[in-house]
């Protein structure tokens, strides 16, 4: 059903659109959920730059996003993949 929701956003939307950003990170998810590592990596990175460009990095919808690629990769055993996005570091990064 996501597929198919994305594969209309691309047809009907102007390419790198937020709508089909946010789109495919939910099937990012849903791909974590089921341990399909790599497939979600590859959405959510995607998504992330999209996502970045049109929100900035401090926008709510990137820190949630931002969530979700850290505990892909936490799931995934690459803690030091989860640490670069990881929306707590900023603030602890902080002077």
């Amino acid at each position: 059903m996501l597929r198919r929701s994305i594969a209309i956003l691309q047809k009907s939307l102007p390419e790198g659109h937020w709508y089909t950003a946010m789109a495919k990170s939910y099937l990012a998810a849903c791909y974590a959920g089921m341990s399909r590592f790599e497939n979600a990596a590859c959405l959510y990175e995607e998504s992330y730059g999209v996502m970045e460009s049109r929100f900035g990095s401090d926008h709510p919808k990137l820190v949630k996003l931002r969530e979700g690629i850290a505990l892909l990769y936490r799931k995934w055993g690459k803690p030091e993949m989860a640490s670069r996005y990881d929306p707590m570091r900023a603030t602890r990064d902080e002077p």
